[in-house]
């Protein structure tokens, strides 16, 4: 009876150890199965900032960020440019800063052009541009440039208006905002500073 008793132990024991693995290597399957590939979920993460930008949705936009900021100076001389009053360019930037320059950083330009970025072709081809958008005889295209290797993404905004000086020649007064993101190991998107040229 003991030797029976024993057995039957025995015979549990090795059949829970072996569901066990089994269940294990069904979990390891399925994460893997589930798992996406860096660029389909940096491609989603895009997706997401395009339509909140677009929206300007200020609660979605905040995930982009990594608060509070330390080195600012460059979000606060973009601020300052669409501002007219004095900006403390060594102050930390803070999501409250955030929520009340969001359009000095975000403005009507950049949620309108972001908007013809072709996502498809971004993230299959390395880069895309908007169709031209015009506000105030001012003209705005955006480039998008994708570095699978390096996980980076730039947005270019360039804008471009004549200036005519009477009798003297016109001209084009070109300048431009680069927007540098960083898409961290889980393919989200972060913004690392902002640039300008022209």
């Amino acid at each position: 009876m003991k030797i029976l008793l024993l057995f039957l132990i025995v015979l549990f024991i090795g059949c829970t150890h072996e569901q066990e693995k089994e269940g294990q290597t069904h979990s390891q399957e399925s994460l893997s199965f589930n798992s996406k590939p860096d660029k389909e979920t940096q491609q989603e993460s895009f997706n997401v900032l395009r339509l909140a930008a677009f929206n300007g949705d200020i609660d979605k936009m905040k995930q982009f960020f990594s608060f509070p900021i330390l080195d600012s100076s460059n979000l606060w001389e973009l601020i300052s440019m669409n501002t007219d009053s004095f900006i403390n360019t060594k102050e930390v930037f803070t999501f409250e800063n955030f929520k009340h320059y969001y359009s000095s950083i975000f403005p009507v330009p950049f949620a309108q052009t972001i908007n013809y970025i072709d996502p498809n072709e971004l993230f299959k081809k390395g880069s895309s541009e908007s169709t031209p958008f015009v506000l105030n005889n001012i003209t705005y295209i955006m480039y998008a440039d994708w570095d699978k290797e390096a996980k980076t993404l730039q947005l270019h905004l360039y804008s471009e208006q004549l200036i005519e000086n009477g009798d003297e020649d016109s001209f084009k007064d070109e300048f431009s905002i680069i927007y540098q993101w960083k898409f961290d190991n889980n393919g989200n998107l972060k913004l690392k500073r902002v640039d300008f040229a022209g």
